[in-house]
């Protein structure tokens, strides 16, 4: 899977878009377990009846080219977690593989006790995050969402999701397309109250850290089938997920992120 992340040719399509005309069509790709519900629900706000490619679809070219294309991305350490605490819940696609295949032993993968931070749970998750139907799955996913390269102009960081969520509608507006701002200010307000209430969307776990020993955190960094994606998308390190390239960004030519990310 390393050979075909590095076959792909993992970079922005930006290098093209001095050809390209305005596209004032969205297309919103989802990635699973990356903040999608709330970043597609502000893109049904800011641009109704915007285009989505689902989970399961693929962005191709001729996509790219008659859409303005955002996409939802998470950093790999921090995507299992989510992915494994969802699993824990009995819920999901991988969830349902676990209990197809190995019906005996998924209690043996799978935190019991939510937020899922006790020793015995932790110690699923590593055998979870290495396990056979786990190990490099988050470059799998990315993988097959894309033809060629990744026809994505901007990308939404789920450590930086409001904020690049926001910068990637006005690069879209920017270059052609039309936001509604009044219907985006109304979901963000009603986002801050549901968050306030304590019924925002998200999976019970603790934070990122506290599921990778030094040895494991190491692994996923730079051993492991997705460490590529840590080098294309300029993230520190495990759970250090606060860096991606936003808009205009191509990083195939060594540019630097010009202080678009976090510390």
């Amino acid at each position: 899977m390393r050979e075909s992340l590095t076959s792909f040719h993992l970079r922005s399509p930006v290098t093209d878009l001095a050809v390209k005309e305005r596209r004032p069509n969205l297309l919103f790709k989802h990635f699973p377990k990356c903040a999608g519900s709330y970043a597609k629900g502000l893109m049904d706000a800011a641009v109704p009846g915007h285009k989505l490619e689902p989970e399961s679809g693929s962005v191709t070219k001729k996509s790219w080219i008659e859409n303005y294309v955002i996409s939802v991305i998470r950093e790999p350490c921090d995507w299992y977690v989510s992915l494994w605490a969802f699993g824990s819940s009995q819920h999901g696609k991988l969830y349902v593989t676990f209990t197809e295949k190995e019906p005996d032993d998924v209690v043996d993968y799978y935190g019991e006790s939510p937020p899922y931070q006790n020793p015995a749970d932790i110690a699923k998750f590593e055998k979870f995050v290495t396990g056979k139907y786990t190990r490099g799955d988050h470059t799998a996913r990315f993988l097959s969402s894309f033809s060629e390269v990744p026809w994505v102009d901007c990308w939404i960081n789920t450590a930086n999701l409001a904020e690049d969520a926001l910068s990637c509608l006005r690069a879209f507006e920017e270059q052609g397309g039309q936001v509604h701002w009044d219907r985006v200010n109304a979901f963000l307000d009603s986002r801050r109250k549901l968050a306030a209430a304590g019924r925002a969307n998200t999976s019970p776990h603790g934070p990122c850290q506290s599921y990778y020993s030094a040895d494991l955190a190491n692994y996923m960094r730079n051993e492991s089938f997705d460490a590529p994606m840590y080098d294309y998308f300029q993230w520190a390190d495990c759970c250090g997920g606060h860096c991606c390239p936003i808009c205009g960004i191509d990083l195939s030519a060594n540019q630097t992120t010009n202080g678009l990310c976090d510390s």
